[in-house]
């Protein structure tokens, strides 16, 4: 309750400001006059009472300024009127505010834009129950149909030894499996449709892929075990939540209707939430998942789903409550040496056993998803954060000097303040705010252009794809970044100008023989702007060179000798 009584009483101080002092006024004047009465009461005469009363409180002023500074509004509104001064002092110089809100916008903006790549390819969790517990049984990123290897040897899998986990999923909660690689198709809506099909990617999933990954269903229910038990016989889909609302027109009676996909009539049973795209990641994501069983209807394709097929599947699963990565690996590996073991046939040499007794498939946390982006992106990403990291300390050590040559030019004005009894602390406090509104203002600035820039990242990472899982909107996590850098950033190159000022002495600077600021700070004013230059110069060699090298490796990556004509060839690929 106090703490309330303390809020509701700065508020009146705050917003009732002529009131309160009212209020004070009155209180002093009362204790003023008890005390003068008092005194009257011990022998004293009224007029010499009344002196004495007003030389033992002292000044007015100062007891309510005493008064006043014991509340913690106060304190807002000494911030208020720094923030007010510090306005004031950046709109006098336009110039200088432009420049430097300019500076920062491209420093902030760039980091901004490469931390939204970053946040999208690498750290951004799956939109799913508890992500943290998702594994891969292995990195899958292979892709496509294999026979005669060893299973787990490219991290994929045929379908019978997919059926054997997800019946027996051992230590683990559930197991699912799913097509290593995306299926482009053709889709029209109808059960008899007459007009042109639509190109889609699909994704074909085991029974238990959603249930396992947890994902809440926007519409109806996603694909379930009893959906992928008949090989061919049963045609339901669930289509995304991008198509639901582009080729669907956000129907939201969609459920059981039919789309047509290669010829096959398919029941739509759901609709994905947004920003799921499954657990396999790419540029261009899927539109529809259909049942496993389903492949060679829909794909027109020979059927990969007899016993000992062919592998092409991945395969995940969610770890049970309390159990880590390291328990369950021992009874994967178990499980698939059992699995070639019994499909060796006859004998099985002593070599051969040894052999198979080193197969393993390292489990792999899938909170993230699976992604071969993540992969081919993931280190030039990290290497361009780290440049324009750079960039930004150059930008931060080039506004430190101008601050501190601004603070050199108030020089007289911070002396004189000081000699009125301005507290070092307060004038300190006031230049940082100055270099915290520009570090604002410039990450305000900063997020539009990062929105502007990512979107171009997206399109060339993206290669032109007219749908994509990357998104240039910033999130939370992007809008907390670029708040952390924009005050990381006022402060550093804050931080000069405000110890500058703080060994300022007040008798030099306004001694009319003093010749400049700098000469009554002594040869110790000039080392740290010397030394800002000096870094600014280091830090620009070092990434000049480095972006020397990069056009050099390119160039000759693009002269390179192939050994043959490349001159008016065209590489095509074919739809699967």
């Amino acid at each position: 309750m106090e703490i309330f009584k303390n809020i509701s009483a700065g508020l009146r101080a705050l917003f009732g400001r002529t009131r309160v002092e009212r209020e004070m006024d009155e209180e002093l004047r009362g204790f003023m006059d008890a005390s003068s009465e008092a005194k009257q009461r011990a022998g004293m005469a009224p007029e010499a009472a009344a002196r004495a009363a007003r030389i033992e409180m002292g000044s007015t002023n100062a007891v309510k300024h005493h008064i006043r500074s014991t509340g913690w509004e106060t304190s807002a509104e000494n911030l208020w009127l720094d923030l007010r001064y510090s306005l004031r002092m950046l709109f006098k110089s336009p110039g200088f505010t432009l420049v430097a809100i300019l500076s920062l916008a491209l420093g902030i903006g760039a980091n901004t834009a490469i931390f939204t790549l970053v946040d999208n390819v690498i750290m951004q969790q799956l939109p799913v129950r508890q992500p943290g517990q998702l594994v891969s049984f292995g990195k899958s990123l292979s892709g496509g149909v294999l026979g005669g290897v060893d299973i787990s040897e490219f991290d994929m899998y045929g379908l019978d030894f997919a059926n054997q986990l997800e019946k027996n999923p051992g230590p683990f909660a559930s197991v699912f499996s799913y097509d290593s690689r995306f299926r482009r198709v053709g889709v029209q809506l109808g059960e008899h449709p007459t007009g042109p099909a639509t190109q889609i990617q699909s994704h074909l999933v085991s029974g238990s892929y959603f249930n396992t990954l947890g994902a809440p269903m926007f519409l109806g229910r996603g694909i379930q075990p009893y959906d992928a038990f008949a090989p061919g016989r049963t045609p339901v889909v669930v289509v995304s939540y991008h198509y639901w609302r582009n080729s669907l027109e956000a129907d939201a009676h969609v459920l059981g209707k039919i789309v047509t996909i290669n010829g096959v009539p398919c029941t739509i049973v759901g609709v994905t939430p947004p920003r799921f795209y499954g657990i396999l990641l790419a540029t261009e994501p899927p539109d529809i998942w259909a049942p496993v069983t389903m492949q060679a209807e829909l794909m027109r394709e020979p059927s990969f789903l007899a016993a000992a097929g062919p592998y092409w599947l991945h395969m995940g699963a969610r770890l049970a409550p309390g159990h880590t990565l390291e328990q369950d690996q021992g009874w994967l590996d178990g499980q698939i040496r059992a699995y070639v073991l019994a499909h060796e046939g006859g004998q099985v040499s002593a070599d051969r056993r040894a052999e198979v007794a080193r197969i393993t498939e390292p489990l792999v946390s899938a909170g993230s998803g699976v992604s071969g982006m993540r992969q081919g992106f993931e280190s030039p990403l990290l290497i361009l954060m780290c440049v324009v990291v750079l960039v930004l300390l150059v930008a931060c050590a080039n506004l430190a000097n101008f601050l501190l040559a601004r603070a050199i030019a108030r020089q007289r004005e911070i002396s004189t303040r000081l000699a009125l009894g301005s507290t070092r602390l307060r004038i300190v406090r006031q230049i940082l705010m100055e270099a915290l509104l520009l570090s604002a203002a410039g990450g305000l600035c900063g997020v539009a252009l990062a929105w502007v820039a990512a979107r171009a990242l997206i399109q060339f990472v993206a290669g032109g794809a007219p749908f994509t899982s990357l998104t240039a909107t910033p999130d939370m996590r992007v809008l907390a970044f670029t708040f952390g850098v924009s005050l990381l950033t006022g402060l550093l190159f804050g931080l000069a100008p405000a110890l500058r000022v703080a060994r300022t002495n007040a008798t030099p600077a306004l001694n009319a023989n003093a010749r400049t600021a700098v000469a009554a700070g002594g040869s110790g004013a000039r080392v740290l702007p010397r030394a800002l230059v000096i870094a600014q110069v280091a830090v620009s060699v070092v990434l000049l060179a480095a972006a020397g090298l990069f056009l050099r490796s390119l160039a000759n990556i693009e002269k390179q000798d192939f050994g043959f004509n490349r001159t008016n060839l065209l590489v095509v690929s074919f739809g699967e």
